[in-house]
C-alpha cells in the first residue's frame, strides 16, 4: 500500500468518527429543545400560550441545530484534513516535523520522491493499522459522548411523553393545535330545550385535556357575557339561571367552541317535542318511518313505535295510557324514550308526572288503528264439486292459494270417513314451502284404502308468513266411494236419463222429417204450378233444416255416450249380464250406423244448393234429405225401444239387488235386537229399523 493510500484510509476512518460524532451531539440538542417544549406545552399550557408557540419551537429547533452543526461539521472537516492529520502522525510516530507533510507533497515528482515515500510508507506500516490510534481514541470518545447525549435527550422526550401527552402531542401536531381539534372538542350536554320561568338549571361542558373553558350567556334582549369555569376529569358543571327570558349557552376553549344552546323559557310546565318512529315486522320487508303526532295513525299489527320527547321541566314519570293499561317510558331529566307495541287499536292518553307536581300541558293522545295481517285465500280449482269416484282413480287436485305479504305453507288434509261420517284416518300432505306470496299447483291423490261407502274429504290449508301464522282453509272436497245401493241407485238414474235422452232426440227427429217432407211437397207444388225459382226464405228454410239435422246428429252421439256411460254403471252395480250388455251395445250400434255419410253428402248437397239458389238441385237435396231422415228416424226408434227394455230390465235387476241386501239387513238386524242388551244399543238398533222401514217402502 502506498504512502498516500496510507494517509487516505486513516483520514476515512477519522471523518466517519468526527461524522458520527456531531450527527450525535446534533440529535442530542435537538431532543433536548423538544424535551422543553414537550414540558412548556404540557398540561394544556399550549392552550394558554399564543398559536405560534409549537411552530416556533420546531423553529428553534431548526435554527440551534442547524447552528451546531455548521460548527462541528468545520471543526471535524479541519481535524480530518490531510496536512491536519500528517501533523498528527508525525507527533504520535515521533517523526521529524514536517517528515510526513513535505513527502507527501514530492511523493509523485521523482524517483527519489518515491522511493522515500516507500520507505516511509514501510515504516509506518509495521506500527499497526492506525496511523494515529491517539486521534483515534480521541474521537471515538467524543462520537460516543455525542450519541450518549442523543439517547439521554430520547430518554427525556419519551419520559416528558407520559407526564405531558398533551404537550407531545402540541409538538408533532401544530397545525392541530393551532385549530383546536388537537384533543376532543368542547361540547354542551345535558342542556334542556325548555325551562320553566325562574327555574335555575345545570349544564355539563364535556372538555378533555382543558383545565379551564370560558362559558359564553346571552338572554334574549342582552349582550354575551363569558366567564372562566375550571374543568375536572375532562368536564366543567355549570349553572344558569334563575331564568327570566330565553337564554343562549356555549363554551370555548379559546380554539374550539361548543355549539350554542338554546334554553327556552316557558310560564308552564309542558310536554313536547314527541317523536314516534315506526320500526315494522320483518316479514313485511318494510323500512322504519318517522310517523306524525297528530290524527289516525294506521300501521300494521306488531309494529313497534319508538318514542321520544322532552318536557320543560325535571320529570318524573311519562306513560301512555288506554282503557286501564298503561305503558311508561325511561325517564333521564327532561327527556324521555320509549317502546309501544301495536298490538290492538284505541286512544291512548298522555299522563306526565314532573319533580315539582303533575304537568298538565301535554301532545295531544295517540290515535292508533292497527291493521291486522289478512288471512291466507286458499281454494281448490279442481274439482270443483263433490263427485263420486272408483277404487282404482287417482284424483288430480289444483289448489291456488294467496297472501298479501307471503305464505308459509300449504298443506292438504285428507281424511277418510265410513258410511256413518266417522273418521277412519286424517294425514297432511304438503305442497310448498315458505317465502312465495302465491301457490298454485297440483296433487296427485290416488283413492286407495276405501270401501263402498267411505268418502275420502279434502281440505286445503295455507298458513302466512306472520309472526301470529295465521291460518286460511278451502271448501271441503268429498269424494265419495259409492256402496253397492248408492251404485245401484246411480245405475237407474243414469237408465233413466240415457232413455229421455232417447226419446227427446226419437221426438225431435220425427218432428224435423215431418217438416222436411212437408217443405219438400211445397216445393213441388210450386214447380208444378209454373214456379221454378227458389225463393230467398226457402233457401232459408233449407240451410235451418241442415242445422238442425247436424244438431240432432250431436244429440244422437251424446244418447251413445249416455248408452255407453249406463253399461258401465249397470256393470259397476254388478246388473250387468250378458244379454242385457249385448242389448246396450246393439243399440249403440243402430245409433252409430244411423249416422250414415251418406247424410253427411245429403247435408252438404242441400247447402250448396241453397247458397247458390239453384231450385232444382235443392228440390231433389231437400227430397234425399226427407228420406235419409225417415231412414234414420225408423232406426232411432228401434234403438229408443231397444233402449227403453235395456233400461227397464236393469231397473229391475238393481231393484232385485236392492230387495235382497234390505231383506239381508232386517235378518241381521232381527238378530241384533235379540242380542242388545244395552239401552243404547237397543235404541241404535230401533233407529236401524225405523231406517229400513223407510228404505223399504221406497223400494
Amino acid at each position: 500500500m502506498t504512502l498516500q493510500e496510507l494517509v487516505e484510509r486513516e483520514r476515512r476512518g477519522v471523518s466517519r468518527q468526527l461524522l458520527v460524532s456531531v450527527a450525535g451531539f446534533v440529535g442530542a440538542t435537538a431532543l433536548i429543545l423538544l424535551l422543553i417544549a414537550v414540558i412548556a406545552l404540557g398540561d394544556g399550557r399550549w392552550l394558554a400560550l399564543p398559536r405560534l408557540v409549537p411552530f416556533i419551537a420546531w423553529a428553534m429547533v431548526a435554527a440551534v441545530g442547524y447552528f451546531v452543526w455548521q460548527r462541528l461539521r468545520g471543526r471535524a472537516e479541519s481535524t480530518s484534513a490531510t496536512p491536519a492529520l500528517a501533523k498528527v502522525v508525525e507527533q504520535e510516530r515521533k517523526l521529524r516535523a514536517g517528515s510526513l507533510r513535505g513527502i507527501l507533497e514530492v511523493a509523485d515528482s521523482g524517483v527519489l520522491g518515491q522511493l522515500a515515500a516507500s520507505k516511509l510508507a514501510d515504516t509506518l506500516a509495521t506500527g499497526g493499522p492506525a496511523l494515529a490510534p491517539a486521534l483515534r481514541k480521541r474521537v471515538a470518545r467524543r462520537a460516543g459522548i455525542g450519541l450518549g447525549a442523543a439517547a439521554l435527550g430520547l430518554l427525556g422526550v419519551t419520559t416528558a411523553a407520559v407526564a405531558a401527552p398533551d404537550g407531545l402531542q402540541a409538538v408533532l401536531h401544530p397545525v392541530k393545535a393551532w385549530n383546536g381539534t388537537l384533543i376532543g372538542a368542547v361540547a354542551i350536554e345535558g342542556a334542556p330545550r325548555h325551562a320553566i320561568r325562574g327555574e335555575r338549571i345545570t349544564m355539563r361542558v364535556l372538555a378533555p385535556g382543558r383545565s379551564t373553558i370560558t362559558v359564553g350567556e346571552r338572554v334574549t334582549g342582552s349582550s354575551w357575557r363569558t366567564r372562566e369555569v375550571p374543568v375536572v376529569d375532562g368536564a366543567a358543571t355549570i349553572a344558569v339561571g334563575p331564568l327570566d327570558a330565553d337564554v343562549s349557552v356555549y363554551a370555548t376553549d379559546g380554539r374550539s367552541s361548543s355549539d350554542t344552546s338554546t334554553v327556552q323559557v316557558a310560564e308552564t310546565p309542558f310536554v313536547g317535542d314527541v317523536t314516534l318512529t315506526a320500526t315494522f315486522p320483518g316479514y313485511l320487508g318494510r323500512a322504519p318511518e318517522t310517523l306524525q303526532l297528530g290524527g289516525l295513525l294506521r300501521v300494521p299489527r306488531g309494529t313497534v313505535l319508538g318514542v321520544t320527547g322532552s318536557s320543560s321541566a325535571e320529570l318524573a314519570s311519562v306513560s301512555l295510557e288506554r282503557e286501564g293499561a298503561e305503558v311508561p317510558f325511561a325517564i333521564s331529566g327532561r327527556s324521555f324514550t320509549g317502546q309501544l307495541v301495536a298490538t290492538a287499536s284505541g286512544r291512548y292518553e298522555w299522563k306526565a308526572q314532573g319533580v315539582q307536581g303533575p304537568i298538565l300541558d301535554r301532545p295531544a293522545a295517540l290515535e292508533l288503528d292497527v291493521l291486522p295481517d289478512s288471512a291466507p285465500i286458499v281454494e281448490i280449482i279442481s274439482p270443483s264439486r263433490d263427485s263420486s269416484v272408483a277404487a282404482t282413480d287417482s284424483v288430480r287436485v289444483s289448489v291456488l292459494a294467496t297472501d298479501d305479504h307471503g305464505l308459509a305453507g300449504v298443506v292438504l288434509r285428507i281424511a277418510t270417513t265410513n258410511a256413518r261420517g266417522e273418521v277412519r284416518s286424517s294425514t297432511t300432505r304438503p305442497l310448498s314451502g315458505s317465502g312465495v306470496e302465491q301457490y298454485a299447483g297440483v296433487a296427485i291423490i290416488p283413492i286407495r284404502g276405501l270401501t263402498p261407502g267411505d268418502a275420502m274429504r279434502i281440505t286445503a290449508i295455507a298458513t302466512d308468513g306472520s309472526p301470529w301464522r295465521q291460518v286460511g282453509q278451502s271448501k271441503e272436497l268429498v269424494l265419495r266411494l259409492p256402496s253397492a245401493s248408492d251404485q245401484r241407485e246411480i245405475a237407474r238414474a243414469a237408465a233413466d236419463s240415457t232413455l229421455n235422452k232417447a226419446l227427446a232426440a226419437a221426438n225431435a227427429q220425427k218432428q224435423l222429417n215431418q217438416r222436411t217432407q212437408d217443405a219438400a211437397r211445397a216445393q213441388e207444388r210450386e214447380k208444378k204450378n209454373g214456379d221454378s225459382t227458389l225463393t230467398f226464405e226457402a233457401a232459408e228454410q233449407a240451410k235451418k233444416f241442415a242445422k238442425e239435422q247436424r244438431d240432432l246428429a250431436d244429440r244422437m252421439q251424446q244418447v251413445q255416450d249416455a248408452a255407453k256411460n249406463l253399461e258401465q254403471q249397470l256393470k259397476q252395480a254388478g246388473a250387468l249380464d250378458t244379454a242385457l250388455q249385448n242389448r246396450l251395445r246393439e243399440a249403440q250400434q243402430l245409433m252409430r250406423d244411423a249416422l250414415t255419410p251418406e247424410l253427411a253428402e245429403k247435408l252438404r248437397n242441400l247447402e250448396q244448393a241453397s247458397q247458390n239458389m239453384a231450385p232444382d238441385q235443392a228440390r231433389a237435396a231437400l227430397q234425399d234429405l226427407a228420406e235419409q231422415q225417415k231412414k234414420l228416424r225408423e232406426m232411432l226408434d228401434k234403438s229408443v225401444e231397444m233402449l227403453k227394455r235395456a233400461a227397464l230390465e236393469g231397473a229391475m235387476e238393481t231393484l232385485k239387488d236392492e230387495a235382497q241386501e234390505l231383506a239381508q239387513k232386517q235378518r241381521d238386524l232381527v238378530d241384533s235386537l235379540r242380542k242388545a242388551d244395552e239401552a243404547e244399543e237397543r235404541s241404535a238398533a230401533e233407529q236401524m229399523a225405523k231406517d229400513l222401514a223407510e228404505k223399504a217402502k221406497d223400494l
